[in-house]
């Protein structure tokens, strides 16, 4: 006969056996899931570093193409491969993206026309160069972003228009320093002020941009244009 003794040591060993075998087969099941998990992490890689330039140069692009009011922020996000919690993230929202696309087109598209105010040569020098900058072909699209955004105006939100009106009073005050320097180098009309004078050119060069997105030969525009700008110059 078996012993009570032997019977419980039996029994024991068997409890101890598979409690064992249990951690055992846990701790496995754990090890494994670590090193899934570091061999998803290695794929994946670190996060990706968010690109402003290329989300600003993406978006700038569509806006210019298509127009602010047919470019939804579904479209942008998809475009510029940047998923719509990150543009809320990095902006606030689709107010805050338009309105620092806006401030990029201005410095890099609009400053450097504004450069040319700033050159030594006569206003009529500079104003043709002005003219022939606002007309000639670019290498990607026709006209001005700003200026297309400009008549819906009022439907934009708070940060665009505040961005917009910025930009516009800055190119008012660049027109406004180059006709009084004009003014005091005896260049230009002295019966225009300086106030009127800039908001002349900002209206005629806006009627030029408007212009270049139509087939109107160029030379016919440029035509158009020295004829509207003439009155501006001083008479011998």
């Amino acid at each position: 006969m078996v012993s009570v003794v032997s019977l419980v040591y039996t029994i024991l060993s068997y409890e101890i056996t598979v409690s064992n075998d249990t951690i055992n087969a846990t701790s496995i099941v754990k090890e494994k899931m670590i090193m899934a998990y570091k061999r998803d992490q290695k794929k994946r890689g670190r996060p990706k570093t968010f690109d402003r330039e290329s989300m600003f140069e993406s978006s700038m692009m569509k806006y210019w193409q298509d127009g602010v009011l047919r470019s939804s922020l579904n479209e942008i996000s998809k475009l510029s491969q940047v998923s719509k919690p990150t543009v809320y993230r990095e902006f606030g929202g689709e107010d805050g993206l338009i309105a620092s696309v806006v401030e990029y087109y201005y410095n890099k598209h609009l400053i450097p026309k504004l450069e040319l105010l700033n050159d030594d040569r006569s206003f009529e020098e500079v104003l043709n160069a002005l003219i022939d900058d606002t007309i000639k072909p670019n290498s990607t699209l026709k006209g001005c972003m700003i200026v297309k955004m400009s008549p819906y105006f009022k439907t934009l939100g708070k940060q665009t228009q505040h961005q917009l009106f910025l930009v516009r009073e800055n190119m008012l005050a660049s027109y406004k320093s180059w006709y009084e320097r004009g003014l005091l180098r005896n260049e230009v009309n002295p019966n225009i002020d300086s106030n009127t004078a800039a908001y002349f050119i900002s209206v005629q060069l806006t009627n030029i941009l408007n212009l270049v997105t139509t087939d109107d030969p160029v030379h016919q525009i440029k035509e158009q244009a020295l004829l509207a700008f003439r009155s501006l110059l001083a008479t011998e």
